[in-house]
């Protein structure tokens, strides 16, 4: 009897393939995404005089899934290095992995981004190593210089990690999260659709009022969100029933992430045009951006689950530099985009040209990385990062 697709077991490789192929796609969005912010109407480091709403809402729609899905995927990441790594060991490597790039970055990494942004927003033309001696003695943000700018995804992932730990060598030894996982997988696709907004619809609604995104210890909403996001990484590592269930609903969420979608960039838009200091605290916007965001997380697992199971020679090694390639790549997008909007041309075009040489651009630096043994770990140059060679989840 011939299985549906749903049902036919996948190689140890495949199954893994899909998150790998997710983890790329999810950076390829960030890397647009940064390259449009220059020519958008919201505030960012540099911005062109022009702006336009072919750009605000691609920005909006992404901004919605881009870095939950690569919460999910070092979720799963995390899961998985657990199969073979005790706690302690665990730790020390998600400490390496992590705060050396950030600790770097805020020193070294981020001093160019610092640098054409000082520069944009003054007017001023200080030399750079005169500037580096500033922003290091300025102090931390807001009243100084130094921040982690988007290397706050390093700075949330790492304690979210840490805390996680006991979670994912549980799950790997078969424990809860499997269990959890499995339950997901056997629910009907209406209910997966009904039932898991639900949480990330609360914490918009009740916390998202208090603190700031992006600031960590002042971001309730931010950890709890994310840390959810990481608890479905390790399920779906662990128990193909998640990406399963995703895959069987994906239809459904992509046709239901549109109105969704239109609800959540209409409410945003509209209590941002009337004034409205903070929208995202707005309890109808939170909502529907909760439900806006699962449906397109759904989606995009669901369809890595049924498409990513190809396994071309360049997927691993493209995931080796997925996480150099994240640390580098706005600080060259800012730099080149500093040039770029001061040119006499039309805003579709220079974004084209932020795009092609800020993706070359980003590549050779993670190349360098990967051929300097101390600048690798510093840019986060790891070998062999794919989650496909990772051990296997064990069937029951």
């Amino acid at each position: 009897m011939l299985l549906r697709p749903e049902e036919r077991p996948a190689s140890a490789a495949s199954r893994q393939t899909h998150l790998d192929w997710l983890r790329v796609v999810a950076f390829g969005i960030l890397l647009l995404f940064h390259s449009a912010m220059p020519f958008t109407s919201f505030g960012w480091f540099i911005k062109d005089p022009r702006n336009s709403l072919a750009f605000d809402l691609p920005v909006v729609f992404t901004h919605e899934f881009r870095l939950q899905l690569l919460f999910i995927v070092s979720g799963a990441g995390l899961a998985l290095a657990a199969r073979s790594r005790g706690v302690l060991t665990l730790a020390r490597d998600r400490v390496k992995r992590l705060l050396i790039p950030l600790a770097f970055g805020m020193v070294v990494t981020l001093v160019p981004h610092a640098y054409f942004e000082h520069r944009f927003q003054t007017h001023s033309d200080p030399g750079f190593f005169e500037f580096w001696e500033m922003y290091l003695k300025s102090g931390p943000e807001p009243r100084g210089l130094i921040g982690w700018k988007h290397l706050w995804f390093l700075a949330y992932l790492l304690p979210i990690s840490l805390f996680l730990l006991p979670l994912a060598r549980a799950a790997a030894r078969g424990g809860a999260p499997r269990g959890w996982g499995d339950r997901m997988g056997t629910l009907p696709s209406w209910a997966l659709l009904c039932l898991m907004p639900l949480p990330w619809i609360l914490i918009e609604v009740l916390l998202r009022r208090y603190g700031y995104e992006g600031t960590l210890w002042n971001d309730p909403a931010g950890l709890v969100q994310y840390t959810l996001y990481v608890i479905l990484g390790i399920m779906a590592a662990v128990s193909p029933g998640v990406l399963r269930a995703f895959e069987r609903a994906r239809w459904v969420a992509f046709w239901m992430g549109i109105p969704t979608f239109i609800l959540a960039a209409g409410a945003y838009f509209y209590f941002r045009s009337h004034g409205h200091p903070r929208p995202d605290t707005v309890p109808l916007v939170g909502a529907a951006r909760a439900l806006n965001t699962s449906m397109w997380v759904i989606f995009f697992g669901g369809t890595a689950r049924r498409y990513g199971t190809s396994r071309p020679a360049w997927l691993a090694k493209a995931n080796q530099f997925v996480y150099p390639c994240y640390v580098v790549h706005q600080v060259v997008i800012v730099a080149i985009a500093f040039f770029v909007v001061g040119w006499s041309m039309p805003i579709g075009i220079k974004f084209v040209l932020i795009v092609v040489s800020s993706t070359a651009a980003t590549l050779g630096i993670a190349l360098l990385a990967a051929r300097v043994p101390f600048l690798g770990p510093c840019l986060g140059y790891w070998p062999r990062r794919s989650l496909a060679d990772e051990s296997p989840p064990r069937q029951t």
